[in-house]
Formats: structure tokens, C-alpha cells, sequence
């Protein structure tokens, strides 16, 4: 080692102090003489090791207006100095909150009140050979003389027996409301037939069905009967009998004997209703009704919507044995000139016993709906045509008037794009409503002191209708200090009345606002103590009165969906303040860099020029690689304010010295910093004269090192 080391030592701190601070010609010497000193130290040691100090710059920033405020809100005076020019919507009353169209259901019940069965027609012949037959000797004759011309002689008490009439191909039974049975008795003989009575009952039940005497039917003539089949039921399964027949004969007349000639019994069953039936039913209408879709909208009378969205859930159930076809059509609903209508939907066959369903939701956004009824003179109202009907399938079918179709129409999540009508004349209120504020939200403490707040209410009426808008509480809150003020003054006592906004069909926007707006300031409210807070949110609540004076439209208002009632917050701040340790923070990236390790002792100078009319106090706060703080280098060292000059505007920035001392524990933490935070706390010199800041202030402060190393 050197011989006098720690009397170089103290030399070269010397000239170290004076190479960084020093003119130029002064730091080449120091240099100079520094290199001379290593070279006669190494003469005697090659390997030294010594501490050896070096002053470098570790962080550089800078804190101006941005700082303090967003620079978006920021706006220059015509003297450079600045304001705060916000503007926020505070509220926008949606459609909603002047009416709502709810979920509306139409439910149909529908029990059959007809079912037709159409006309049936059974033909059956009773020929004269087997009248014969039953006609004992004299019939014997008569057959005897098949072909020949006879005499036929009298003959009575005639019987034909049972005679199968087979109707299952179109019935297998009805039971019915109404209908008639036609009994034709046409007589093909050549003799008059008299007392014919012809008797028709069901085979399985033995019920007779109709029974029907002829007293005359000549020959070649034929007779008929119509009888009543009301509360009968009838079986696909018949038997038809002639229960009696008389006849002169040919009256001692030869006529010609062809057995193959018959009286022919005709059964038409017609204008059948049945309670119930197996049968081929034929194609028909089942139900076919209109109906009306009424909305409950209190005060609103609409006679117009459009849909902006909402749907509808159709919802049918049957118990009918049959293949159910219905249409559901809503005539006063139209988009480009198309109705809505839901067509040929299938409501499956019911198995006996159970219960058939189909459902199906459409949307009906872009729908315009004549909201005048079927009649047109009415409001809220909407008609629907519902039919259904069965197809002809030619097979047997089971189906009863106890049978029936049960239709569920809902309309659901219905919003209108557009309304026209009389919106009512209802009042309700928009209260515990917040608003953030988004301002102050940089400035972490301290108190604020405005020369002036102006701050304006704006109201847009988009609506077709007058309104009369009510301010009933506007409080500011400061959620960090948990402080709140709320305003006060004549601004509150006075409803705004609004004229009715003007509609522009096609245009873009679609209406012209109409707006009224009022100011508050110092002169009347407190408008100033609600802002000296530094609220972050803001709440109120306001009072809406549509149509204060009635339905002067004649029904004509109108409203949009996107075009309701806008409330604006506008406010304008002057940069003219009294602060009180006003409390700003910046984080900034921090490292010793490579020689970290060599560092044992040292300090920390931080070099400030401060360009606000305002004194600070700086603390700084270092930061590991996740942000936490882990430790803080000095206690609240004081800045000065720049000087200013009559005005109390700036004249140059004021520099600041500020030294940390740094022992090992200190440097130890400061090797592992990753950021350091910066923390100043403003307050106005001199203390109670309002400031403006301008766009040029700011403080910028370097953090130096001036540390001991450990050299090889």
C-alpha cells in the first residue's frame, strides 16, 4: 500500500467534489493530478484496495400541472393561465322511465263448439224375391213365376228380417247434438206397396234409431221421411228391417214377375253436430276467432310503436286425436309492408287420453304496430286472428266437443324504438343516484381553496311532450376524506319547464332538442364548498314531470328510443387557488446500476428546481419490484417556492438542495429498489393569496449518488 493513503484519500474526495462542480480547465487538472496519484500508488502495490467516493446521476423527473389534474380537462385563458373545463352527462332518462310495455299474455281456451261430419249416404235394396220369400205360399207363387207375366196376388204382415247396414268406412259412432236421418223408400215393383214401416237400430246396443211407416208408395213412386237425430247416438254397424209391408197385389192384373226388382231403402245421415265421434271427419275450421291484445300502460295511451326488440312465445295445446293446422296472424302488426303471420304450424295428434304441445318464440323486432284496435278507435290495443283446422285425412278419428285447443300468445321483453300516442302525465322521481367524478382523482391529500367555480345545468328534451325537471338534491363526496357537502341555495327552488322537442321524420338525429339550462355560482349557491372538496363522485336526484299540463298534443307526442331527457354537468375552474398540502405522488424507475454491490456508504443528493408559486415538501419512498413500499429515506424536507412578481406569477424556478445520508442498513434496501416514489405536498407562498398556475410550471428534480465504493 501506499505510504500516505489516507492522505490521498482525503485529497481525492477533494478533487473528486471538484471535478464534478468545477470549470472545465479546473476538472482537467483535478484529472490529471488524480491519474498521477493511482500511478504512484501502483508503484509500490499493484493490487490495491481502497474506498474510493463517485457522485452520479441515479433518477431525473418531473412534476407539472399534469400532475395535478387531467391534461384533457385543462383549457388556456387568454392570459396563458389555465382552467378546468369538464363536461359529463349526469343523467339520461330512458323511455323506460316514461312507460314500459310489460309482458302481456293472451291465453285462449278454446272448447269445440262444432264439429262437422258431412253428409253420409247408405244405399241398401230389398228385392222382391225375398219379400217373396217371407210371403209364405202366395210368395211361392210369385217366385214360381219369376219372368212370366202373373197375377200377383194380396199380401200382408210382410217382414224382411235384419238387414246388415254397414256404415264403418265413414263412423264408427256418433253421438250427436243435432242432424236428421233422410229414409228414401223407392219401390221398383210392379205393385204399390202399402203400411211399409222401416225400422233402423244399432246392431251392437239393440237402440233403435228410427223407425218410419210409409202408408202408400205406388209403383214406380218413391216416399221419404226425415227424422230428428238429436241426443242419438249412432253405430257404424246398423240393421235396417222392414217391420211390416202390405200390398193389393196386381189386382187381378197380369204384370210381369222379375224378382231381381227391389224396394231400396236410401239413408242420408245430414248437417251431423256431434257431441263426439269416430269418424273420417272431413276438412273444416275447428276455431277462427279474433282477438283483442289490450296493454296495461296506466296513463300512456300509445296508438303507435315500433319494436326496437321483444318476441313473441306461442305456446298450443290439444287434446283433439287429429292433426291440428293453425295460423296465427296479427293484422295491425306490419314490417315493410309484410303482416306478421305465422303459418301452417302443426299441433300434432293427442294420443287418447293426453295432451298434445308445440311452442315457438319469434322475434318481432322492426315491427310498426297499429295500436288502435280492430275498430281503430281505441289505444294500447292489438288484435290477432287465430284459425285452426283439420285436414281430411280419409281415416277414422276420434274427436269430442269436450275436446279442446288451448292457445298461450305472450308477448315478452318488449322495448319500443319508437312511440306515438299521449305519453300521460305522470311524475316520478331519479333518486340515490351517483355519478363519477373523475377530477381530483390524482391529488391524493391536502385542502383546496378556489378563487371561482361556475358550473352549469344543461337539460335536452328529446321528447315529444313538455316536461318540468326538479333538482331535489345534488350532494358532492370526497370517498377518500369521507366527507361530503351538499348544495344549497335558490338554484333548487326553481323547476325548469322544457317545451316539447321537435320530431324530424327521416332525419338524423330523427328529432331537434329543445334545451333550457341554468348556472350556479357563488351569488347563488355553494356550488364553490362543494368543489373545494375534491368530490370523486357525485349524487343527486332529480324530479321528472311529462305533460304538466295534459294532453295538449291531442295525442300526437312522441318518443324515441335513443332521444329521452339528458341531464349535463358543465363546470369551468380557474386555476386560482389556495393550497394546503396538496398532495401529489409520481413513481419512477430506479436502479444503482451494475456497481451496486460495491456501494458502502454514502448519499443521496436531490437536486429540485421548483417552477410553481408554491412551496413543497418532498418524501421519498422505495419501492421492491412489486410496489410495495419497503422503507421511506426522509421526513417531509421542504421546498421552496419559485419567486414571483407583482402578479404573483413566477419569474424563474427556485433550486433546492437536498441531502440524504445513507448508512448500510439504508443501502441495503436501496440495492434492491426497483422504483421510488416521489411524494409532494404543496402549499401556496405567500399562504392565503389565490394563485393561477400556468401551462410552464413544473418541478423537476435530479437524485444523485454520492457514494463510497469498495475498488479492487
Amino acid at each position: 500500500m501506499c505510504k500516505k493513503q489516507e492522505e490521498d484519500k482525503k485529497l481525492i474526495r477533494i478533487l473528486q467534489t471538484v471535478l464534478i462542480n468545477g470549470h472545465l480547465k479546473h476538472r482537467i487538472y483535478i484529472f490529471l493530478s488524480l491519474s498521477l496519484l493511482f500511478l504512484s500508488c501502483r508503484k509500490e502495490n499493484e493490487n490495491p484496495s481502497w474506498d474510493m467516493q463517485v457522485l452520479a446521476p441515479l433518477l431525473k423527473s418531473s412534476m407539472n400541472i399534469g400532475n395535478l389534474v387531467p391534461d384533457s380537462l385543462l383549457k388556456s385563458n387568454a392570459d396563458s393561465s389555465l382552467k378546468l373545463v369538464y363536461e359529463n352527462n349526469l343523467y339520461k332518462l330512458p323511455v323506460d322511465s316514461v312507460f314500459s310495455i310489460p309482458d302481456t299474455s293472451n291465453r285462449s281456451s278454446v272448447k269445440l263448439d262444432s264439429i262437422k261430419i258431412g253428409d253420409r249416404t247408405i244405399v241398401y235394396p230389398i228385392t222382391l224375391g225375398r219379400i217373396a220369400t217371407q210371403a209364405g205360399t202366395n210368395g211361392q207363387i210369385i217366385i214360381n213365376q219369376n219372368g212370366n207375366f202373373a197375377f200377383i196376388p194380396p199380401f200382408m204382415n210382410i217382414s224382411s228380417g235384419d238387414i246388415d247396414i254397414d256404415g264403418r268406412a265413414l263412423f264408427q259412432s256418433m253421438t250427436l247434438i243435432k242432424g236428421f236421418m233422410d229414409i228414401t223408400i223407392r219401390n221398383s215393383l210392379p205393385i204399390d206397396i202399402t203400411n211399409l214401416t222401416f225400422q233402423l237400430k244399432n246392431k251392437s246396443s239393440g237402440v233403435i234409431i228410427a223407425q218410419q211407416t210409409f202408408p202408400l208408395i205406388a209403383k214406380g213412386d218413391s216416399a221419404k221421411s226425415s227424422i230428428p237425430l238429436a241426443g242419438k247416438t249412432v253405430e257404424g254397424l246398423m240393421l235396417g228391417k222392414i217391420v211390416n209391408l202390405d200390398s193389393p197385389g196386381s189386382m187381378g192384373l197380369p204384370v210381369l214377375i222379375d224378382t231381381s226388382k227391389a224396394i231400396t231403402t236410401v239413408l242420408t245421415v245430414r248437417d251431423l253436430y256431434p257431441q263426439s265421434a269416430t269418424a273420417v271427419f272431413p276438412k273444416q275450421d275447428l276455431v277462427n276467432k279474433i282477438n283483442k291484445i289490450q296493454f296495461k300502460l296506466n296513463q300512456v295511451r300509445l296508438t303507435r310503436a315500433k319494436i326496437r326488440s321483444g318476441q313473441i312465445k306461442i305456446d298450443a295445446y290439444s287434446t283433439l286425436q287429429d292433426t291440428v293446422r293453425f295460423t296465427y296472424k296479427i293484422p295491425s302488426a306490419t314490417i315493410l309492408g309484410d303482416t306478421f303471420e305465422i303459418k301452417n304450424i302443426k299441433l300434432p295428434p293427442a294420443s287418447p287420453g293426453s295432451v298434445s304441445s308445440y311452442s315457438k318464440t319469434v322475434d318481432i323486432s322492426g315491427y310498426n304496430f297499429n295500436m288502435k284496435g280492430p275498430s281503430g278507435d281505441t289505444v294500447n290495443t292489438m288484435y290477432s286472428a287465430l284459425k285452426a283446422s283439420i285436414d281430411s285425412t280419409g281415416k277414422v278419428k276420434t274427436i269430442s266437443l269436450n275436446d279442446s285447443i288451448y292457445f298461450n300468445v305472450s308477448y315478452q321483453k318488449i322495448v319500443p324504438e319508437y312511440a306515438k300516442g299521449y305519453l300521460g302525465s305522470d311524475t316520478f322521481g331519479v333518486g340515490s343516484n351517483t355519478m363519477p367524478i373523475q377530477i381530483f382523482n390524482k391529488i391524493k391529500d391536502g385542502d383546496l381553496k378556489l378563487e371561482k367555480v361556475n358550473m352549469k345545468m344543461v337539460f335536452q328534451n328529446g321528447i315529444g311532450a313538455d316536461a318540468r325537471i326538479s333538482i331535489r338534491n345534488l350532494t358532492a363526496y370526497n370517498t377518500v376524506k369521507n366527507i361530503s357537502k351538499t348544495l344549497t341555495g335558490s338554484a333548487l327552488y326553481h323547476p325548469i319547464n322544457m317545451i316539447r322537442a321537435q320530431e324530424i321524420p327521416g332525419g338524423n338525429p330523427p328529432v331537434n332538442f329543445s334545451e333550457m339550462g341554468f348556472s350556479l355560482n357563488a351569488s347563488n349557491s355553494n356550488i364553490k364548498d362543494l368543489i373545494e372538496i375534491m368530490p370523486d363522485k357525485v349524487g343527486y336526484s332529480l324530479h321528472f314531470n311529462v305533460n304538466p299540463k295534459g294532453n295538449i298534443s291531442g295525442g300526437n307526442d312522441f318518443i324515441y328510443h335513443d332521444y329521452g331527457i339528458n341531464a349535463k354537468l358543465l363546470m369551468e375552474i380557474p386555476l386560482s387557488m389556495v393550497a394546503n398540502r396538496l398532495t401529489l405522488s409520481q413513481n419512477s424507475n430506479f436502479s444503482l446500476g451494475s456497481k451496486a454491490a460495491k456501494i458502502l456508504d454514502g448519499k443521496l443528493i436531490l437536486l429540485a428546481d421548483n417552477g410553481f408559486p408554491l412551496d413543497a415538501e418532498i418524501q421519498l419512498y422505495l419501492l421492491d419490484g412489486n410496489g410495495i413500499v419497503k422503507d421511506s429515506l426522509f421526513a417531509q424536507s421542504k421546498i421552496l417556492a419559485a419567486p414571483v412578481n407583482a402578479n404573483f406569477k413566477v419569474v424563474s424556478p427556485r433550486r433546492s438542495k437536498l441531502e440524504i445520508p445513507l448508512g448500510a442498513s439504508k443501502m441495503s434496501l436501496l440495492r434492491n429498489t426497483k422504483q421510488m416514489k416521489v411524494v409532494a405536498r404543496f402549499t401556496t407562498n405567500p399562504g392565503m393569496q389565490f394563485i393561477k398556475i400556468y401551462s410552464n410550471y413544473s418541478l423537476d428534480f435530479t437524485i444523485t449518488g454520492d457514494f463510497n465504493y469498495l475498488a479492487d
